[in-house]
């Protein structure tokens, strides 16, 4: 299985721990106030958290597809490395990083609040799919940090694909609070902060072990600008046959 595969399911597992400080007031509310219960609640919260993987899929196709006109211009060495580098200073600079996510959330909000209010209004799960979708566009520190790795993948499949999976592993801690009703208040996510940094180091140093191409199977693998200058390397030096 290839590393980024699990990867992007780890992030996700680790950033879960993130999310739920961050989203679990707003998921409760939603979740609260659409009044659902039984296997129609059941379907309603499974419709929210479906569609924040199909938006997050989404803005990692956006991503990937950026990467891939790097990666046709020869850069995508210089677009892993610099993910990772981007990553690795996210990690050391999150308090920073907090403080933007505070203020782009206050933007965020007020560009979506037309769309909840109107998700609110539908009710069931409709209402809930739209507002699930109108969350995966909400500011995220985590969610920055799959982006600049899906934006490593180089192409919108992959990208879409890296930012599914990891949309995928933060379903298990945000199901949890949609059916158990509980988030982490913010001493909670103090204690987790050293978690997250760590998984970040980690996540920075494979792109980056990446971009250096080792040619390493699924760690450092060849990269294909590095295949196509080594074949045209050897197609030069060759002697023509007689």
């Amino acid at each position: 299985m290839p590393v980024w595969i699990i990867t992007a399911l780890s992030t996700g597992l680790v950033g879960s721990l993130h999310c739920l400080g961050m989203c679990g007031p707003l998921v409760l509310g939603l979740h609260g106030a659409s009044g659902q219960r039984g296997a129609a609640g059941w379907m309603a919260k499974l419709a929210y958290h479906l569609s924040r993987v199909l938006a997050y899929a989404l803005l990692g196709a956006v991503l990937g597809a950026l990467g891939a006109g790097l990666a046709l211009a020869g850069w995508q060495r210089a677009l892993s490395i610099g993910a990772g580098l981007l990553i690795l200073f996210m990690a050391a600079r999150s308090g920073m990083l907090d403080r933007a996510q505070a203020w782009l959330s206050g933007v965020a909000a007020r560009g979506l609040a037309p769309g909840m209010r109107k998700a609110r209004r539908q009710g069931g799960w409709s209402g809930q799919a739209m507002a699930g979708f109108l969350n995966g566009f909400l500011p995220c520190g985590m969610v920055y940090v799959a982006l600049a790795a899906s934006a490593a993948m180089a192409t919108p499949l992959q990208g879409a694909l890296f930012m599914g999976l990891f949309g995928l592993g933060t379903l298990p801690a945000m199901l949890a609070v949609s059916l158990g009703g509980q988030w982490l208040g913010g001493k909670a996510r103090g204690r987790l902060q050293p978690i997250l940094r760590g998984w970040m180091l980690v996540l920075g140093l494979l792109l980056i072990l990446r971009g250096v191409d080792l040619g390493i199977p699924y760690l450092s693998p060849d990269l294909p600008e590095t295949v196509m200058t080594e074949a045209d390397q050897v197609h030069c030096c060759s002697k023509p046959e007689e």
